[in-house]
C-alpha cells in the first residue's frame, strides 16, 4: 500500500534540534511488541533519560529510567520491571492497561507523578502505546488494514474520526478507508551529535515505537521567556523491515520563567492517518495561561470529542515534565 500523497515527515533537522548550552532534555523511546502474534500479549520496553547541556556545550546526564512490562490478551498488566524500583509499582499489576491506568499511577506512585520523574512518563505512555498496538492488528489482517461498519463506534472521539469527516462518512456509505501508511521515518540522531539521544534497539517487523523529546531552553536573560521544543512520533516496522510513521507532532512554545505557566504554545502537524486530523491543532490554544505541571490532569479531565486529538493530547500532557525539569535548567550566569 503506497503512503497517502497528502503527508509529509519533518525533515529529521527541525526533530531534533541541536542542543543549546545551558538547557535541559528529555528524551523517551516505547515500544510494543507482539511477539504471540497479532491476538497474544503485548511486551513493552521502553527507557527514558534527561540531560543538560553545559555552557561549554557538553553533555551531563540527569536521569535515566527504563521500564518493562507485559499486557496479556485481556488487556491486563500481568509483569512489570522498572528501574528505577518505586514503592507502589507492584500494586499496578492486574490492572487495565488502558482504562484508569492513569488515575492508578496517581493513586500508588504518586511521588513520581508530583515529581515529574522519566520513570513516571513511561508509565503514563503504557495506556497509549497498548491502543496504538490496535494499529499494527489492522496492518496485519489478510486486507492489509482498512476500516469497517464497526469502526462507526469511533464517530466523533477526536477530530479524525469526526461525525462529518472523511472515515465516518466512507463507512456510512458502505466503504472501506483504507489506513494510511506514512512515510519512512528520517534519522533521529543528528549526525553531528550522536549523544542527543538516548540508545534505541532494533525493531522487529510488526512492531511499533513511540518517541518522545522535550527541550526545555534558559532565556537570554533571568526575566526572559524559557522557550520549549516538543515532539511524539509513532512508528510501525513493515514486515519488509521499513520504519514507517504513524503519527507525528511537533510543538514549539514559551514558559513564564518563574511560574512555568504557558505563554504561547503551537503544535505542527506531521504525518497524520487520516485527512481530518488536522483540525485538532486549534485545541492548543486551550492550555494559554496555564502552569506547565498541570497540564497532564488538566488535558486528561477536558480534551475530548471531535476538536481534539488523542496523540495530539498526550503531547500535551507530556508538556507537564518541564516542571521536572525546569529546576535543572543553567541560566545564563548560573553555575549548575
Amino acid at each position: 500500500m503506497p503512503p497517502s500523497p497528502d503527508v509529509a515527515p519533518f525533515p529529521a533537522s527541525t526533530m531534533t534540534p541541536a542542543r543549546v548550552a545551558g538547557a535541559v532534555r528529555r528524551t523517551l523511546h516505547v515500544d510494543v511488541v507482539r511477539p504471540d502474534g497479532p491476538t497474544g500479549r503485548l511486551v513493552v520496553q521502553g527507557r527514558a533519560r534527561d540531560v543538560r547541556t553545559g555552557r561549554d556545550g557538553g553533555l551531563h546526564e540527569l536521569a535515566d529510567a527504563r521500564l518493562d512490562a507485559e499486557v496479556d490478551p485481556s488487556g491486563r498488566l500481568v509483569a512489570l520491571t522498572t528501574s528505577p524500583t518505586v514503592p507502589g509499582r507492584d500494586r499496578l499489576l492486574g490492572r487495565p492497561a488502558r482504562n484508569g491506568f492513569r488515575a492508578a499511577l496517581e493513586e500508588e506512585v504518586a511521588d513520581l507523578a508530583e515529581a515529574h520523574a522519566p520513570l513516571h512518563s513511561l508509565l503514563d505512555d503504557v495506556p497509549v502505546t497498548s491502543l496504538i498496538s490496535g494499529y499494527a492488528d489492522l496492518r496485519a489482517r489478510d486486507d492489509g488494514g482498512t476500516y469497517h461498519v464497526g469502526s462507526l463506534v469511533m464517530a466523533d472521539v477526536c477530530a479524525g474520526w469526526r461525525a462529518d469527516g472523511y472515515v465516518i462518512t466512507e463507512l456510512r456509505r458502505g466503504g472501506a478507508p483504507p489506513l494510511t501508511v506514512g512515510a519512512a521515518v528520517p534519522e533521529t540522531v543528528r549526525p553531528d551529535d550522536p549523544e542527543g539521544w538516548h540508545a534505541t534497539p532494533p525493531l522487529p517487523p510488526g512492531a511499533m515505537r513511540r518517541r518522545r523529546r522535550l527541550d526545555l531552553v534558559p532565556g537570554a536573560a533571568p526575566d526572559d521567556p524559557l522557550t520549549l521544543d516538543a515532539m511524539f512520533r509513532d512508528t510501525f516496522v513493515e514486515a519488509d523491515g521499513v520504519e514507517t510513521i504513524v503519527h507525528e507532532y511537533r510543538l514549539d512554545g514559551t514558559l513564564d520563567p518563574r511560574t512555568l505557566v504557558v505563554l504561547h504554545a503551537e503544535a505542527h502537524p506531521g504525518v497524520l492517518p487520516q485527512p481530518d486530523c488536522r483540525g485538532a491543532v486549534g485545541s492548543v490554544a486551550g492550555i494559554h495561561g496555564l502552569p506547565a505541571g498541570t497540564l497532564r490532569d488538566h488535558v486528561r479531565r477536558t480534551y475530548r470529542g471531535p476538536t481534539t486529538c488523542t496523540h495530539l493530547n498526550d503531547l500535551l500532557r507530556f508538556l507537564a515534565d518541564a516542571a521536572g525539569l525546569a529546576p535543572h535548567l543553567d541560566p545564563p550566569g548560573g553555575d549548575a
